[in-house]
């Protein structure tokens, strides 16, 4: 074995450990991160798919309620097919994890859902 290739092999084992230190054993989903979150959307109006990134450290505005979430996110959608404005509402508690979401004139999806509609509308542009 070369040096180079002791040393690639040495430093993924160390970046395996440090992973498996700091992740203390939980699986993070992946529409949500540490930084941000992922959440997908249908137009009640023309069917058209949304994949929204929601920025943890950026996005998110501090709610001064004493019930309630202690983090808020409301983002207005706006397609390319139709003029439907789609509200989406989210809210996060202190330490920046989804609790709730909700969508007016439009609806939640899961990610296999906005991929299988992607994957049509490919299918459609290639004909």
């Amino acid at each position: 074995m070369r040096r180079q290739d002791v040393t690639a092999t040495r430093t993924e084992q160390i970046m395996n450990y440090l992973k498996k230190l700091f992740s203390r054993g939980r699986k993070v989903c992946q529409d949500e991160t540490a930084d941000a979150v992922f959440i997908y959307t249908r137009c009640d109006t023309c069917r058209e798919t949304f994949r929204n990134r929601i920025d943890k450290r950026y996005d998110l505005v501090m709610s001064y309620e004493d019930n309630g979430p202690a983090y808020r996110v409301r983002k207005e959608l706006i397609g390319a097919r139709c003029r439907n404005r789609i509200s989406l509402n989210l809210d996060f508690d202190s330490q920046k994890r989804l609790i709730a979401k909700s969508a007016e004139n439009g609806s939640l999806i899961t990610r296999e859902e906005f991929e299988q509609n992607a994957q049509k509308d490919n299918s459609r542009t290639d004909e």
